[in-house]
């Protein structure tokens, strides 16, 4: 196991597409953004017979917290081992390397978007965020004209103002959303490139290959989706890519625009977050198809600096004990919290929750329940009135949504 060299990088890159079930990319645009606009800040991989077998990588993120606080994180991604050589340990060897790496980068935690819960729940991440993949029947669901929302006028928006337009909402919407993990600067740049082609946003994960002719719509200067569209049995098909509002107007305008346009059969959205009031605007809720999906994993390290870092509702005390077969986040740590305001440090108390640290990764931000997990015996308390403390302080007014993957 080795860490990838700048001239071994686009052939560990071919690797993690092929791992993926992609072609790797030859359109020279698109490997030129991959490869500076999405370059791995860590990668590792294993050869044999010096051909690349197995691949991992991470970003140095930041991640926000409940509060609007960020944190640094290891965005752990492009994990792959070709099938003659799994089942031999190779990805959980790989993951120690890239947990060491992210202690020594003074990460707090590692998150993933996870394809095997087993693999990454013996690593020690949890899901701590939740969405949808959402289909909508459009005819069935239908908009509701009763309601006064306060929506304003949508309107086309040219492809060439999409990046700066996208990055500007997404970064002042982040900061109400835990689990948003901050991409950089130049991801937006993706806007640039392939209008008719939709084969970077199936890498990124966002759309499927041949989803169509990319289209952008705007609210005002509160609200932007871009989609593509393809032609479907019986309509057309709508493929959201990108759905950024700062304010429930702008959201529910951009809605009413995508359910109003003619011919359309269906829209499909690969994350939707689980708490959006869009079931409340529709004439017909059961015609939105919802598949609740866990979307970020997250594996603590610096179980005080996490505690620290996000707010809190209310007042309270708590003794947590973790258990990590790693290290990283074994202690007692003692969680007081005053008017919202969070102070962690280790502690020799008897604990009020004991949990593996994967436990902790699921609650740390809100979005699952502890007491949840202590009637499944994930976590031990020594009154359920432990948990159900820790729900009432850890809850946010947003739940936990990660809007895109890495």
């Amino acid at each position: 196991m080795v860490e990838v060299t700048s001239a071994d990088y686009p052939e560990w890159l071919d690797q993690v597409f092929l791992g993926f079930g992609h072609e790797p990319p030859r359109d020279p645009q698109i490997l030129d953004y991959l490869m500076s606009a999405r370059r791995h800040d860590h990668a590792v991989t294993v050869t044999k017979n010096n051909a690349c077998v197995a691949t991992v990588g991470a970003f140095a993120f930041d991640m926000v917290m409940p509060g609007a606080q960020t944190i640094p994180v290891g965005a752990v991604a492009s994990g792959t081992v070709v099938p003659a050589m799994r089942r031999q340990g190779l990805l959980a060897a790989m993951m120690v390397d890239l947990h060491n790496w992210c202690r020594e980068t003074d990460l707090a935690a590692a998150v993933g978007v996870v394809a095997e819960w087993p693999l990454h729940a013996r690593r020690g991440y949890g899901p701590a965020a939740w969405h949808e993949s959402l289909a909508i029947d459009v005819p069935g669901a239908g908009w509701r004209t009763d309601l006064d929302n306060g929506a304003t006028a949508s309107y086309d928006l040219p492809r060439a103002k999409a990046p700066l337009f996208a990055r500007r909402l997404f970064e002042a919407g982040a900061r109400s959303t835990p689990g948003q993990v901050i991409p950089t600067p130049s991801y937006w740049e993706r806007f640039d490139l392939a209008e008719d082609d939709s084969l970077l946003d199936a890498l990124l994960g966002l759309a499927d290959e041949n989803a169509g002719v990319q289209r952008c719509a705007a609210a005002g200067e509160d609200g932007l989706v871009v989609y593509r569209e393809s032609a479907g049995t019986g309509g057309q098909v709508l493929h959201v890519t990108d759905f950024l509002a700062t304010t429930a107007s702008s959201s529910a305008t951009l809605w009413r625009h995508l359910l109003s346009l003619p011919d359309v059969k269906e829209i499909r959205v690969s994350r939707h977050p689980v708490d959006d009031p869009l079931r409340w605007w529709v004439v017909d809720a059961r015609r939105l198809r919802p598949d609740r999906q866990d979307g970020l994993w997250l594996r603590p390290f610096d179980v005080p600096k996490l505690l620290n870092t996000r707010s809190w509702f209310g007042n309270g005390n708590l003794v947590l004990s973790v258990h990590d077969r790693e290290g990283y986040a074994e202690g007692t740590f003692r969680l007081e919290v005053v008017a919202g305001r969070g102070s962690c440090s280790r502690s020799e108390s008897h604990p009020d929750l004991e949990m593996d640290v994967s436990a902790l990764g699921a609650i740390m931000l809100g979005g699952v329940s502890a007491t949840s997990l202590t009637r499944s015996g994930r976590i031990a308390a020594h009154r359920m009135s432990s948990a159900q403390l820790w729900d009432s302080l850890a809850k946010s007014e947003r739940e936990p949504f990660l809007a895109y993957g890495f």
